[in-house]
């Protein structure tokens, strides 16, 4: 039964224990399954502040949540209360001449882009997801879209938290890398302060290979290149099966007019082939998406995705790959055997959460330790 405290805090229709909206909120990206209690909506500050201190009296797990975009199983609630930040979706204050932005944390990135297109600015970072992801989930799932020039921790003048023992803080310099990636683990965003740049010229270019060989060696030269913005791959599996020819694709964007692909329509063309590739191979039923770190084991990393007929495709010049699989159960072997070459699987969430190195662990929970003490946030989810 609703607590009589939060329906005064939040009224009725912020609140809800309907069996449809429990449903709704107890699963992610991940399609992984759990068990929402509650959901709430705030829309201020001092209500997600009485919040956590509701959760911490009576001992509840807190789940903060955007669009659950997450592929790592990091929203998936454990009779938790889901706080949904999408009413809390402000854009408070912006600056042309000193280039920021602040705003509240369910804020969604391709809206934000839209209006600060119209002062000719742009946040820099775009992931796949763009169009549902929030700026605060963009930060708590380390979502950088694969930039090489921005790289999201420049990006982040300031975060106000509220952690789980109900304290404000204000996260400023190299504190903010404490709470990138950690989905929520340590503390709830309340407010962001963004840097912006100007809107670039861009420009791509495609290249096509044969081998894995020739696509790594291209985009170790690539990468030395200071104009690069970005550089996705698609590997010969994803290409076959999305009606391409059967070959590696590189997809290099570029700051300037170093491509060939320069026209308006053109870059839109390659941006679509970039976004729809997921989606097209849903169509072919490989509709689990999994991530992983390859680093500086990308070549056995795929290799092995070929080997096993596994799409693969993603930002190859951070080293960050996806894949898709037909089954889900499937997941845990391939995580395995990544592990195994070195591939780097420290995501907070229940997907990797049997992969996560000890040392990342040991990290995890001495910042618990000083941020939720009493380890009401999103819990279970590594330690």
């Amino acid at each position: 039964m609703t607590s009589d405290y939060l329906i005064k805090l939040l009224t009725e229709k912020n609140i809800s224990e309907r069996q449809i909206d429990r449903f709704a909120y107890s699963t992610d990206a991940s399609s992984l399954e759990g068990n929402a209690s509650l959901i709430i909506w705030p829309k201020t500050r001092e209500q997600v502040h009485q919040i956590i201190l509701y959760a911490k009296r009576n001992k509840r797990d807190l789940v903060a949540r955007g669009y659950g975009t997450d592929i790592d199983g990091s929203t998936v609630p454990n009779n938790s209360i889901i706080i949904d930040f999408s009413k809390m979706n402000k854009i408070l204050e912006a600056s042309k001449s000193r280039l920021y932005v602040i705003l509240q944390p369910g804020v969604i990135l391709s809206k934000l882009n839209r209006l600060l297109e119209t002062r000719n600015l742009n946040f820099p970072i775009k992931p796949l997801s763009d169009k549902v992801s929030t700026i605060a989930g963009l930060i708590s799932t380390n979502a950088t879209s694969g930039s090489l020039r921005y790289p999201l921790p420049s990006l982040i003048s300031e975060l106000e938290i509220i952690d789980g023992s109900g304290k404000l803080i204000i996260v400023k310099g190299s504190k903010i890398k404490d709470f990138i990636g950690s989905r929520g683990t340590l503390g709830v965003i309340t407010k962001i302060k963004l840097k912006l740049t100007e809107i670039p010229k861009i420009s791509y270019n495609i290249y096509e290979f044969e081998t894995t060989q020739e696509l790594l060696d291209k985009t170790k030269r690539l990468k030395e290149n200071e104009d690069l913005l970005s550089l996705f791959f698609i590997s010969r599996i994803a290409s076959k099966l999305t009606s391409q020819e059967e070959k590696y694709y590189l997809i290099a964007q570029y700051e300037g007019m170093q491509g060939l692909i320069t026209e308006k329509l053109e870059i839109a063309n390659t941006e679509k082939l970039i976004e729809d590739l997921y989606p097209k191979l849903c169509d072919k039923k490989h509709i689990y998406l999994e991530k992983c770190d390859l680093d500086e084991n990308l070549l056995k990393g795929i290799l092995y995705f070929e080997e096993q007929k596994i799409p693969s495709f993603g930002y190859i010049g951070t080293g960050e790959i996806l894949f898709t699989l037909q089954n889900k159960q499937k997941s845990k072997e391939v995580f395995s055997h990544l592990q195994s070459i070195g591939s780097s699987l420290n995501s907070i969430g229940l997907i990797k959460k049997d992969f996560v190195k000890d040392s990342i662990k040991e990290n995890i929970l001495k910042l618990k330790t000083q941020y939720d003490p009493e380890n009401i946030l999103n819990v279970n989810k590594v330690i």
